[in-house]
């Protein structure tokens, strides 16, 4: 039995969702409400004690961190096979997967809180905001959280960077594709999972200026492509996104 704890919109879920739905995987879904704090009730952290979404339990065995996820389910659920057998192809998926770890993560969340979740948590009492930063497990992210809830912002060289950093990221795509039609080469693979909801994202943050209008074409293909198939909108486009939070 698989159960996923997951936040509709968080791209981290987001990717596992996408990897569950290349293999064909039933699930029960567990939604852990972010913006009502309950990654911070004490039954969650027990099964993620950094507080995060998604967590994963098959069969009573806890797995967290989503690049942890993908690859584990890519090795417990063989087929389809999500990961190439040519070395090559696979330091190039394991590469694109470290930058989107390393570097898009940080980057989108930057982006992310600045224009959509600023104005959430600007609508919570103070009371909330002491208690999420006194509360999280992870300081600097409460610290963050609570800072643009009583009116700051992202220091705009800390965006600028984060948009830097994305469209760099997006030069490595168009560059990996120069290999094949997928980010790994000739097959589909975890690094297309992983890039799916980052990719999204951008969209949504207006930063598909970054492939569009033949800028980047074979980024601006892969897209197309990745959009067209099923696990994009059984795991992605179905779900609710943070443009609600501008209602």
């Amino acid at each position: 039995m698989l159960e996923l704890y997951h936040y509709n919109d968080s791209v981290c879920a987001q990717k596992v969702r996408v990897c569950l739905a290349e293999k064909g995987l039933d699930w029960i879904p567990h939604h852990v409400d972010l913006m009502k704090l309950e990654n911070l009730a004490p039954d969650y952290l027990k099964l993620n004690p950094k507080g995060v979404v998604p967590t994963l339990v098959h069969d009573g065995r806890v797995v967290c961190e989503s690049t942890d996820i993908i690859e584990y389910l890519d090795e417990q659920f063989p087929q389809p096979a999500l990961r190439p057998e040519e070395p090559g192809a696979l330091a190039r998926m394991r590469t694109l997967i470290q930058l989107q770890d390393d570097t898009a993560l940080i980057a989108v969340g930057l982006q992310t809180m600045q224009r959509y979740i600023k104005r959430h948590m600007e609508r919570l009492s103070e009371e909330k905001l002491a208690a999420y930063a006194a509360n999280h497990p992870m300081p600097e992210r409460g610290a963050i959280h609570a800072h643009v809830g009583r009116g700051g912002d992202i220091p705009q060289a800390g965006l600028d960077q984060a948009a830097a950093d994305l469209e760099n990221a997006v030069g490595s795509l168009e560059a990996a594709l120069v290999e094949g039609p997928w980010l790994a080469g000739d097959r589909y693979s975890l690094a297309d999972v992983t890039w799916t909801p980052f990719v999204h994202r951008m969209t949504i943050l207006d930063m598909s200026v970054f492939w569009e209008g033949g800028l980047r074409p074979r980024t601006e293909d892969w897209w197309e492509r990745i959009k067209r198939r099923p696990s994009y909108a059984e795991a992605i486009s179905k779900f609710p996104t943070f443009t609600s939070f501008t209602e």
